[in-house]
């Protein structure tokens, strides 16, 4: 399932690093204590869309489009009815419309391409959690068998 959300302009710069951001509106969305945090994560957020480079960060006069993809659709209703009650995202921008899309039904071999970066991680024997990147040995595998 995936949720495309429609935001207002923003009213604040919007730095080149915003991406916690997203994740703070979605964790707000979800609830501060639930069950997704520090777990496997089957959701994406993608990057925001429709804005213009700036002189410090982005700037986005036509308001910007984000989407976030879930496994569990049991989520959708609740980040809804959250959005629409809190719509605040960040640097003034606000959720003005938000629509569903259905998760398609596929069969056989499909490629697909993120709409953002991939967070990898693995276990370290110690218990702490090692955030791989694309070229670790493990990260192919932890993202296989996720």
């Amino acid at each position: 399932m995936r949720l495309h959300f429609t935001l207002s302009p923003n009213e604040q710069p919007v730095p080149f690093a915003y991406q916690h951001h997203l994740v703070g509106a979605f964790h707000k969305w979800i609830g501060r204590d639930n069950e997704l945090h520090d777990r496997v994560s089957l959701y994406s957020l993608s990057w925001l869309d429709n804005g213009r480079l700036a002189r410090n960060g982005f700037e986005f006069p036509h308001g910007a489009h984000w989407f976030i993809s879930l496994h569990d659709e049991s989520l959708v209703g609740h980040i809804v009815n959250r959005a629409l009650a809190q719509p605040e995202v960040c640097f003034g921008m606000r959720v003005t419309r938000i629509e569903q899309q259905a998760t398609p039904h596929f069969d056989g071999y499909h490629t697909f391409k993120v709409g953002s970066p991939v967070l990898a991680r693995g276990k370290e024997v110690a218990g702490k959690v090692k955030h791989l990147l694309y070229s670790d040995p493990e990260a192919d595998e932890v993202l296989t068998t996720t």
